[in-house]
């Protein structure tokens, strides 16, 4: 879950995160020259399209992890902390 999401989680349990801060922040120039350079270092030349599928392939990896976790038999360690 991204930060737009969890905002509302972190705001009903009346804890506040960083995100909280970020409404009193003041981005100036610079920091927000570097917060657009990082995005763009990161995103590189992909498309929109393409930076969903590497998403998407990661959701689904995620899931299939998860999934094998929950088939998997608990082992002695693990059984004694969850009893």
């Amino acid at each position: 879950m991204g930060p737009f999401e969890t905002r509302p989680l972190a705001e009903a349990a009346r804890s506040c995160t960083w995100l909280c801060t970020l409404d009193r922040a003041i981005v100036t120039r610079e920091v927000q020259k570097k917060l657009i350079d990082s995005v763009h270092a990161e995103v590189g030349s992909r498309s929109i399209d393409e930076l969903e599928a590497e998403r998407d392939e990661m959701l689904l990896g995620l899931l299939e992890l998860r999934s094998k976790a929950e088939k998997a038999p608990a082992t002695p360690k693990a059984a004694a902390r969850a009893g």
